[in-house]
């Protein structure tokens, strides 16, 4: 996470009860995936995740990304 964060493909995390939401600055789904199975946490199976698509349609402070 923090190579993804110094490296500025990590727009931001957060915590919410017991699960965590991590948005990337990917190019594609593929991408976001070949990112988060590169981290050592969850090669180690540390942490797990889920990926999903989050398109930004009315931007504020994270901007659309086209």
């Amino acid at each position: 996470m923090r190579r993804l964060r110094d490296s500025g493909r990590l727009v931001f995390g957060a915590r919410y009860g017991e699960v965590g939401l991590v948005v990337l600055s990917a190019t594609s789904l593929k991408d976001a995936r070949a990112m988060m199975d590169a981290d050592p946490a969850m090669q180690a199976g540390v942490f797990t995740y889920e990926a999903h698509v989050f398109n930004v349609f009315y931007p504020g402070t994270v901007e659309a990304v086209d």
